[in-house]
């Protein structure tokens, strides 16, 4: 998913972190800087080996050109401890919680989970939200170029953002035309 504006631009690649560490080099070649880099964990019984470990996270690799805005309030974890006097106080003050660690446990989109389109690989709506709403106010422009079932859209439209989309497989218009 990418988010443009005239100057500035996030870029977020949700991917195996083994393929990640080895395209990191090219995108950065592109002029594109690493802001973050973010591991998505998510409970899996699929994929056991009985030679290595399961795979069950995916790198979220948080790319930036020049300086775009960040809105880390926008959605935050709570607190850890609210009966802590220091935290009592800033909840009192209007705070909801604390910044995100940079792994984001979330499940995956499920056959059986709501909104699932029948189509592979398709990220969860927590996911996307997340990105998009630490990326970007209402009102402006959200891409995704690999956008397969249209959960960018989806989550875009529901947050009051505009959106593009492009995939390569045009079976994803017919998706895209239901949302």
């Amino acid at each position: 998913m990418s988010v443009y504006s005239a100057n500035d631009a996030n870029m977020f690649l949700v991917i195996y972190p083994h393929i990640a560490a080895r395209l990191l080099k090219g995108i950065e070649g592109r002029g594109w800087k690493l802001k973050q880099w973010i591991t998505w964990v998510y409970p899996s019984n699929i994929g056991m080996s009985k030679r290595k470990c399961t795979t069950a996270s995916r790198a979220v690799l948080w790319f930036t050109l020049g300086d775009p805005e960040t809105y880390m309030k926008a959605d935050q974890q709570p607190f850890k401890n609210p009966n802590d006097k220091r935290i009592k106080k800033l909840i009192a003050e209007g705070s909801k919680g604390v910044n995100f660690y940079d792994w984001w446990h979330i499940n995956l989109r499920k056959n059986v989970s709501k909104g699932f389109k029948g189509y592979f690989n398709q990220l969860p709506v927590e996911l996307v939200r997340r990105m998009i709403l630490l990326t970007t106010k209402e009102g402006e422009w959200v891409g995704d170029l690999t956008a397969g079932a249209g959960t960018t859209w989806e989550v875009a439209k529901e947050l009051g953002r505009s959106c593009w989309l492009n995939d390569l497989n045009p079976d994803c218009i017919e998706i895209w035309e239901g949302i």
